[in-house]
Parts: structure tokens; sequence; C-alpha cells
């Protein structure tokens, strides 16, 4: 900032051509206080022709397509096309993209630039046309193997079929054309300035044929085009119908978790339950619906519940609690809380015992009965071997029958205490 104007103008040169990616920003803003451009204008065509980073070079460009100035422009025009394949199709498309957002030099000037930047990527114009129009590759062919008149014959005969054309088509067809002659080299630039009348929207159709970056995973492979927008509304249109049949299939799922949280399941080789009102509760008994005569369904069965018995003063002892819930226990379970699949196999299982053990206090309930029901037999205990006596014989422990029964723990007792003493008689 305080050296003379020759020593900042041999600076900003020298900064230009040995800058690197992480520092251009530091570089660029120190000159800040050049109120006319000249040493930024400087800097900038330094980095552009003498500077060996490919970053450091496009960064020039982009800043050069962004001034607007016309000899800075041209100049980056000049040694863009000079690049690498891949260096030189991002310089392309940068100046392509700033001759289609702004207003660049007259209508001359832009007409040679951007044929000069088709030219340079002719490559991906070509491919462009022949995917298009087949026809292309004919033509191209006889203008390329022919010389003299008839090559120019052949140059005349692509522009006027180009104006035939398709915006898009006819800018692609004519950038993909070579001329070796003037006459044929005349026919195409005539050809090409007719399309050029309105310059923004020549850069647009040729930046339509470059490749677009997209993340990892997305966008065209290198060397392949644009898809057409006809194709890509039927690809996003396939893309939509396959998401709403995924969401579709998701729900469907979701219906199933839900239904089988909360009815029981069925076995292979059962009719469906229906709910058939009990007499003797409000609680509902599931019976089958194959006609015959509303008998309840067995399944499989719970460990047995002691039913209450009488206690001495002529009360009931109070019920026994279940450890287990009911169905309507597991009814009231939200489907839309997350679980995992074992989590809800065991709700499930329990539901369906839960339901079938209902089945089966309904049945022992819906039982006709002329008579007061009969108590219910004690669980079977355990049978132990006989104790000898002194004498050989044996003492029976295990109970005396009763009325086709066994009898209790009392009369076991005496019957034990009889036994005794009639073995015994001393």
């Amino acid at each position: 900032e305080h050296l003379d104007y020759g020593e900042q103008r041999a600076w900003a040169q020298i900064a230009g051509a040995r800058v690197q990616a992480p520092n251009w920003r530091k570089a660029r803003s120190m000159l800040h206080f050049d109120k006319q451009g000249e040493l930024k204008r400087e800097f900038l065509l330094s980095a552009l022709k003498r500077n060996k980073s490919g970053q450091v070079r496009l960064r020039a460009v982009q800043d050069i397509a962004i001034s607007g100035d016309d000899e800075a422009f041209d100049d980056a025009v000049d040694q863009g096309i000079g690049w690498g394949r891949e260096e030189r199709r991002e310089a392309a498309k940068l100046l392509l993209q700033a001759v289609a957002d702004q207003r660049i030099g007259n209508r001359d000037q832009v007409s040679a630039w951007t044929r000069r930047l088709a030219e340079a990527t002719r490559d991906l114009h070509e491919e462009y046309a022949v995917q298009r129009w087949p026809e292309t590759k004919r033509l191209l062919g006889l203008l390329v193997n022919s010389s003299g008149q008839a090559h120019a014959r052949n140059a005349k005969k692509i522009a006027n079929i180009s104006r035939d054309q398709d915006k898009r088509l006819a800018v692609s067809l004519l950038a993909a054309s070579t001329a070796h002659s003037p006459e044929a080299e005349t026919a195409l630039r005539e050809a090409w300035n007719y399309q050029a009348r309105k310059p923004s929207q020549l850069a647009r159709d040729l930046l339509k044929n470059f490749p677009k970056r997209g993340g990892k995973g997305r966008g065209l492979k290198r060397g392949q085009l644009q898809q057409d927008p006809e194709r890509r509304a039927a690809i996003a249109a396939r893309r939509a119908a396959q998401e709403t049949a995924s969401a579709a299939g998701v729900e469907s799922q979701v219906n199933e978790i839900v239904d089988g949280a909360v009815q029981p399941v069925v076995a292979e080789g059962d009719s469906p339950a229906v709910n058939v009102p009990d007499t003797n509760g409000d609680e509902n008994v599931e019976a089958r619906s194959d006609g015959t005569d509303g008998q309840p369904v067995r399944r499989r069965r719970r460990r047995a519940v002691a039913s209450p018995q009488p206690d001495e003063t002529g009360g009931e002892s109070p019920p026994v609690r279940r450890r287990g819930g009911s169905a309507d226990s597991a009814s009231m379970a939200s489907p839309d809380t997350p679980e995992s699949a074992p989590a809800r196999r065991r709700r499930e299982r329990a539901a369906a015992k839960a339901a079938s053990a209902e089945v089966a206090e309904a049945s022992s309930g819906d039982q006709p009965s002329d008579s007061e029901p009969a108590p219910a037999k004690p669980r079977r205990r355990r049978k132990r071997k006989p104790a000898a006596n002194s004498d050989g014989a044996e003492v029976n422990l295990t109970g005396v029958e009763q009325d086709g029964g066994f009898a209790g723990a009392d009369d076991q007792a005496a019957a034990g205490v009889d036994s005794a003493s009639n073995t015994n008689p001393a």
C-alpha cells in the first residue's frame, strides 16, 4: 500500500504467480486500496497465465468473469481453451455462465467467445447431438471426410439443416462441425451468428450439454450428457410411484402389527372366532362359527387354578388373583409405541393365553347342572411307599376311597390309626 505504483504492480504480478489456493482470499484482500482495479487486474491475469495451481487458475477465471472486464475476459478465453480437458471444461463452463448471467462486450465479441468455447468442448456437444438426432453422425462424417467444393457443400447443408431444428440441437450441431476451407468456415460462421442473436440464450443452451456435478452417488458420470427434461420427468414419476408403493407396504405392516396386538392369533385349521354373549357374566366368550351349536372353543389351557372352596364358617374364601393380564389389558397397549419383534411376539402370546383362559372359565360356567356343582378335586399328591411295621404289615397312608374319590387328610389319618390298631392288638 505504501510502495510506489511500479513496485505495487510488480508485487501484484509476483503474488498472482506464487499464491496458493488456501491463501487466495488473503492475497486478494491485500489489494483493497486499489480503487481503479488496475492492480487487481494484474494480479488476476498473472495468476491466470503464470500460476501452476489449477485451482488458483480457476479462481482467477471466476473472478475475471464476475468483474465484467472485456479485455480480461478475452484473455481468459484465450488461456482457458489451451488447458487440459478437465480444466478446459471448467473454465468454459464458468465463462459461459458469465455470458448467460450478465452483459459482457458487444454481440460480435460474445458470438466469437461462445463459438471458441463451444469448439473447445466439441466432444460434449457432438455427443448430445448424436444422441438426440442420429442423422448428425452421418452429416459430420461427410463434412470431415470431404474436401474442396464437396466440403463447402456439406457445410452449407449443415447450416441450412440447423435452422430447421430446435435451438439446443442446432447450436450443438454447429459446435460439433469442423471446417477445413474458407468457404465452409464462412457458411458455419454465418449460421452461428444467426443463432447468436440472443447471446444469453445461446450460452444457456451450451451449458445444458455440460455434465452436472453432484454429491456422492449423484449426478452424471464423466463423459455422459445431461438427460432430457422428458426423461427426467419420467424418472421422477417412477421414483414417486416407488415411494408411494413402499409407503403403502409400511402402512399395511403397521396395521398387521396393530391387529396382532389387539386380536388373538388363530391357528391354522381353526375356524374364525365370533363373540357370543355369556349368560353368567358380562364377558364375551369366543365360539366357533362353523355351526357346532355355539360350543366354546377349547384352546391351549393355562395352569389350572383352584376354584374357591367353602370354609368352616360357610362362606367362600377370597378369589385367587391371577398373575397374567387379560386380553383387555393387552389391547390397551398403544400400537404406536415402537418395540422390537420379540417383544411384540411375547405380547401376542400373552394375549392369546389370556383369551384361552377366559374361554376355558366361561365354558366351565356355561355347562348346565341340575344340582349344586360338586367341589373341585384337590390336587393329586405324590404317592409315597407304604411304611412297614415290626410284624411285616403295611400301613396304607395314601388314603381311603370314599364315594369314588379320595378322602381328605383327617380321614386318611383316622384310617391309618384303625389299621395300626388292627395289626397290633396288644
